[in-house]
């Protein structure tokens, strides 16, 4: 729909369903035009969790929360959880500070701006012009009859 706001993502339970997942949706496929072959870039699953799995002190270590992400609207659940991992982090020696982020605030608003933009600039392709289906122009009386033509087909 809108490519430059598109982004895959999965939510997973362990980091090492997490791990599969990247393995399957990772890579370079010929079908997609934005993809990209960046071989090795992630190294490959046994590096990833090699790298996972060494005990990482986070002690002494800074963490950032933007209060906007706590904000009304949150679900009570996910808040929970939330806070949860922000205690863990402490308990293991890190510190988490509270910070202001006033312009995520504009987030949504700007959202829907640039998705309608772009998603018409995405769809105007397949017009029958350039992209698509196309036909002869001197079949029809008017450029609108040949939209209609070729749009209907």
């Amino acid at each position: 729909m809108s490519s430059s706001l598109d982004q895959a993502g999965v939510i997973t339970k362990t980091v090492d369903d997490g791990i599969l997942l990247l393995d399957a949706i990772s890579g370079y496929d010929d079908r997609d035009a934005t993809s990209q072959d960046r071989t090795g870039i992630y190294g490959d699953q046994s590096q990833r969790k090699e790298l996972l799995n060494k005990d990482t002190d986070i002690a002494g270590k800074k963490f950032a929360l933007p209060k906007q992400y706590l904000s009304e609207g949150l679900d009570d659940r996910i808040r929970e959880m939330f806070l949860n991992i922000v205690q863990k982090l402490t308990d293991a020696g890190a510190t988490v500070d509270e910070i202001d982020l006033p312009l995520l605030e504009y987030g949504i608003m700007t959202y829907y701006i640039i998705c309608p933009a772009e998603v018409s600039t995405n769809m105007a392709r397949f017009d029958g012009i350039r992209f698509g289906l196309q036909g002869e122009t001197q079949d029809h009386e008017s450029i609108q009859q040949y939209y209609q033509h070729i749009r209907a087909k």
